[in-house]
């Protein structure tokens, strides 16, 4: 991400305070969005788990990310089922 698109976004989400309640599932299907997930979401200090964060070269949206949907909505589901929050939010990151 181009480091003034990264900081403009850092700086609407903290001058608005959306969704620092939120309990966020997300998905980067074991592509580039995993190096710099945490760059964005850890400083705006939001409450998120990031799945299908291996990424082998190969292995790009296999079974997960934008091709695959339902992976990352059965574990929301499953975390729903489980106790560990509401189902209120989830996005796939190609």
């Amino acid at each position: 991400m181009i480091p003034q698109k990264k900081n403009m976004l850092i700086m609407w989400f903290l001058c608005t305070k959306k969704g620092n309640d939120l309990k966020i599932a997300v998905d980067v299907g074991n592509g580039a969005a995993g190096a710099i997930i945490d760059d964005i979401f850890g400083e705006l200090g939001l409450n998120y788990t990031v799945y299908q964060n291996a990424p082998d070269g190969f292995n790009i949206n296999e079974n997960c990310g934008s091709t695959s949907p339902q992976t990352l909505s059965k574990i929301v589901k499953d975390l729903v089922r489980w106790g560990c929050g509401q189902m209120s939010f989830y996005r796939s990151l190609r």
